[in-house]
């Protein structure tokens, strides 16, 4: 089999995550605009969904905005090419800080959420903790395959290097 294709079928591995999770962060949006809009009576009241620590509009506004360059990272995963997808030392590491970071301030998060309103903690507040999982993990996911194609490029380059030294250096 072509190792190109082998590569591509590998390198496409991370857009099904990413889409995933774009798509359940649309739902999540979607949700919340239903219930400012409607509110709908099958899904949880409008203060299930915030901290309240944004007003709704600025909220929507960055959501949008979150869902426009989610929309392009996966593209470019898909494409297997453009900014998001061509492997930077300059996103790897930030990247991956932040994505850890963000997973542990939302794990303490839930700690204190549960321990102060464990008896209802399934019912009450509990979406925008999960929701920030999910863009964690977006975060993370990209994160690394930024790390593995740096790692990668790396060996190589260290590999081409190696094969051009003279036989004499080798020994």
């Amino acid at each position: 089999m072509d190792t190109n294709i082998i590569r591509q079928k590998a390198d496409r591995k991370d857009f099904f995550p990413l889409s995933v999770l774009l798509v359940l962060f649309c739902l999540r949006v979607a949700g919340q605009l239903l219930v400012v809009l409607y509110q709908v009576p099958f899904l949880p009241p409008m203060q299930e969904w915030q901290s309240g620590l944004l007003p709704y509009s600025v909220l929507l506004a960055l959501q949008v905005l979150i869902i426009g360059t989610f929309i392009k990272v996966c593209r470019d995963f898909y494409a297997q090419d453009g900014f998001f997808y061509e492997a930077k030392a300059a996103l790897a590491e930030p990247l991956m800080t932040f994505g850890k970071a963000y997973v542990v301030l939302n794990a303490v998060r839930l700690l204190i959420w549960q321990t102060a309103f464990g008896h209802h903690i399934w019912f009450a507040g509990i979406i925008p903790i999960v929701f920030h999982f999910v863009l964690a993990s977006f975060l993370i996911i990209v994160a690394a395959h930024h790390r593995k194609e740096l790692i990668r490029r790396t060996s190589a380059l260290n590999a081409v290097l190696n094969d051009l030294q003279p036989q004499a250096i080798k020994q």
